[in-house]
């Protein structure tokens, strides 16, 4: 009866019935009909489709967390109504249209810059799990791929839905310099630089400036404790220095691989197309390591990233993201 005060309509898991297509319209679909039969209903429906979630508004999203003995439910309209940032909320409700509606059914999530991470990570997961036995291969990991610059925007959402969050990012070491402008006026700029003993050095990431660890010198970045690059569910990554005599640490994936890889670098050069050449003057690990910037800079990450794929027996996982993807794969 139409003319109730209340009309309820339940609707559970849908999906079953549908293919993907046809979920991604389902919630339009339904919309639309209720609109131009002009029924008064509420409609309630239970779901494990990524597809339906996406193409559902933000803030009627009710997100259920289960604990030990029981359930909790998130109510995404009071997240959407409590963030105070409008850029954030705008991003984050962008982002959700993008078809990443996976991010609400995952036991755990990661969070990482790069197509290099994004190509590399399942097998880091396959080489920690055959040799550290752990169990990530098993558990549903939402792969978030985003900015360093934008990190930041998922800070509340993954509070508020408390997903157990591993964040892999690059330390992004810069250094200030002063040059004159076309103008003839003097200007503040700060390059990319490789990483040594200064208390000068800064990182430009936002991420580990303005979350975790909120540092922004790099020597601090390189001397904080691990529970200081934790919050409650969530963890951050970066590189982690290889030699505290002469300080050497990667600024990038590249460079971190390179210095936790010597040996394979080494015995694979000629395999490593993407930095095949630049690779054919060096003869020995200690050459590779100390030029090991230089190095990184010179790589395509993305014929890099396939370069492993395809030579992926003997390489050993960046320190950085072994820490952290042991820490993820705790309950």
């Amino acid at each position: 009866d139409t003319k109730c005060d209340l009309n309820l309509l339940f609707i559970e898991e849908p999906e079953a019935h549908m293919h993907p297509q046809m979920q991604t319209v389902f919630i339009k679909n339904i919309t639309d009909f209720l609109r131009e039969k002009g029924f008064n209903v509420q409609v309630i429906i239970s779901t494990h489709s990524s597809h339906i979630l996406t193409n559902a508004k933000f803030e009627s999203i009710r997100y259920f967390t289960k604990n030990t003995y029981s359930s909790k439910v998130k109510d995404l309209k009071k997240f959407h109504t409590e963030l105070s940032d409008a850029e954030t909320l705008k991003f984050l409700e962008q982002y959700l249209t993008l078809d990443k509606g996976e991010l609400f059914f995952s036991d755990k999530a990661i969070l990482f810059e790069g197509v290099v991470e994004r190509l590399l990570m399942p097998i880091f997961i396959e080489k920690l799990d055959s040799s550290n036995s752990t169990k990530l291969s098993e558990q549903y990991i939402s792969y978030i791929e985003v900015g360093g610059r934008y990190m930041n925007k998922f800070k509340e959402l993954l509070e508020f839905l408390e997903i157990k969050t591993l964040i892999i990012t690059d330390i992004d070491s810069v250094e200030k310099k002063e040059i004159t402008n076309k103008k003839g006026n003097p200007q503040i700029t700060y390059p990319k630089c490789e990483i040594r003993k200064d208390n000068d050095l800064i990182t430009s990431n936002e991420c580990l400036k303005n979350w975790l660890p909120a540092k922004t010198i790099i020597l601090d970045l390189l001397s904080v404790e691990e529970v200081n690059k934790i919050d409650k569910k969530i963890r951050v990554a970066y590189q982690t220095k290889v030699d505290d005599t002469k300080l050497k640490c990667g600024r990038s994936f590249e460079e971190a691989f390179i210095l936790d890889n010597l040996q394979y670098i080494l015995d694979k050069k000629e395999k490593l197309f993407s930095v095949k050449n630049k690779l054919s003057s060096y003869d020995t690990v200690d050459e590779i390591k100390e030029d090991s910037y230089d190095i990184a800079k010179s790589i395509n990450k993305t014929d890099f990233a396939f370069d492993l794929l395809t030579n992926q027996d003997d390489l050993n996982i960046p320190a950085y993201i072994k820490e952290g993807l042991v820490w993820l794969s705790q309950k």
